[in-house]
């Protein structure tokens, strides 16, 4: 059975990694590009892992897991060479509802760390449920030629106006016809300047406030 793709806001959430090795590294890594609270637990941390623990919101904890770890924890990520640990840290984590992530282990995760192409706010992932990691990264090198780099700024610019479009548009369909204008207007170029983006609004508005048919010439 396929899983249910949910995106979630780990920002300032304490995320526990359990492991200090390369792959443990490969997650932290992942988790803090998305401003997770990270703490690792490891009884020996490799060069990566003790580098990325000087970064702000990680914290290295060079010791054996212990259960209290994963207290108040929104998600954790065994990734150590234990299986007796990383069963012990899935085991926990199901009795707990927290959900767990134990690497090459399917049967003992509850969510898969999906293969990312990133673009600012504009986050598309890819999964295979964890049957084959080389098919979902495969399928994201293609898609990181579909999804542009100013994808993440028309949606920047889109949530940036959003209120003021909303505020002067009140009709649900008339909003929706200016926001797919716009954001063919924002993918036609690879950046728009603020005047632009105040003369594509503007220009959108007008259109919108116009009454059906003006400016057409009137039928015989």
């Amino acid at each position: 059975m396929a899983y249910f793709p949910l995106y979630v806001d780990i920002e300032n959430q304490k995320c526990v990694v359990v492991g200090g090795g390369k792959v443990a590294a490969g997650k932290i890594r992942q988790l803090a590009a998305f401003g997770a609270d990270i703490t690792v637990i490891a009884p020996e941390a490799c060069g990566e892992v003790c580098a990325l623990a000087r970064q702000p919101g990680i914290l290295l904890r060079q010791r054996r897991f212990a259960a209290a770890d994963i207290a108040g924890a929104a998600l954790v990520v065994a990734a150590t060479d234990d299986e007796a640990v990383n069963r012990q840290v899935s085991a926990l984590c199901g009795r707990a509802k927290i959900p767990v992530n134990v690497v090459d282990e399917k049967e003992l995760c509850s969510f898969y760390f999906p293969a990312i192409v990133r673009r600012g706010e504009v986050v598309v992932a890819v999964s295979t449920g964890g049957e084959s990691p080389a098919l979902a990264a495969r399928l994201r090198k293609e898609l990181e030629t579909c999804v542009p780099e100013r994808c993440g700024r028309a949606a920047e610019t889109l949530g940036a106006i959003r209120e003021t479009v909303k505020a002067q548009v009140p009709q649900a369909s008339a909003r929706k016809r200016v926001f797919e204008r716009l954001l063919d207007r924002f993918l036609a170029q690879d950046a728009l300047s603020e005047a632009d983006v105040r003369g594509v609004v503007e220009e959108e508005l007008r259109a919108a406030a116009a009454p059906e048919g003006a400016g057409k010439e009137k039928e015989e």
